[in-house]
């Protein structure tokens, strides 16, 4: 739930990114607007630098879950809309600098986000106890038509490949899926570690070791 409560908090700080002066455009409008080909793919602005600076004894403290597993598989990514699709609060414009470049810019007026689940299988268990040995870690990234979220090293599905051993602090949300499971999210991007032999490598390069987290618990 904490890792669940962060991410709203810092999309919610986004809030309205960027007010233009030209028109704005949905994604029905730009299927058929001249100035799109329809291949970009848009970034949502990251929240990187926003995560609490915690320690591996604070990551331990707040989370439900250490594990250590793989991934089974993972869902095509949807919004957090009733229907999984776009919402009207999201905007996109097509502008034109003074020099002649285009670039673009959008509006980012929801509280919805896109998300990412996927299927995850524990092998080990550092902290705490699972219902099931096989759980579902919701990622808040990936593409949904035009735009993509999520750039926080360590916190987006696409970094990681099926049956490739990893260990994540994570904490239990109190939302479910589709399915009415509980999921499971990245506490931060710190609390996601590849395993390089006998060492945990988080996104910034620091190693930790499984006695560390062992002794930490």
């Amino acid at each position: 739930m904490e890792g669940d409560n962060m991410r709203n908090i810092l999309f919610a700080a986004i809030g309205i990114l960027i007010i233009c002066s030209l028109g704005f455009f949905t994604a029905d409008d730009l299927s058929s607007d001249s100035n799109f080909n329809g291949s970009e793919i848009f970034p949502i602005p990251s929240e990187e630098g926003l995560y609490p600076e915690y320690t591996y004894k604070e990551l331990t403290e707040i989370s439900d879950l250490i594990v250590m597993g793989q991934f089974i598989s993972f869902e095509e990514a949807k919004w957090t809309t009733s229907d999984g699709k776009q919402p009207d609060g999201v905007k996109i414009t097509k502008n034109v600098d003074s020099e002649g470049y285009e670039y673009i810019d959008f509006i980012l007026d929801t509280s919805e986000s896109i998300y990412t689940d996927s299927v995850f299988q524990i092998n080990e268990y550092f902290k705490g106890k699972a219902d099931s040995d096989k759980i579902v870690i919701r990622f808040y990234s990936g593409i949904v038509g035009m735009l993509q979220a999520g750039d926080n090293k360590g916190l987006n599905a696409d970094e990681y490949t099926e049956n490739k051993p990893v260990v994540f602090y994570l904490t239990k949300s109190e939302s479910k899926t589709e399915d009415g499971i509980n999921y499971y999210v990245i506490v931060t991007p710190k609390g996601a570690l590849s395993v390089e032999g006998n060492a945990l490598v988080n996104p910034y390069g620091e190693k930790i070791t499984f006695e560390e987290i062992k002794s930490l618990n």
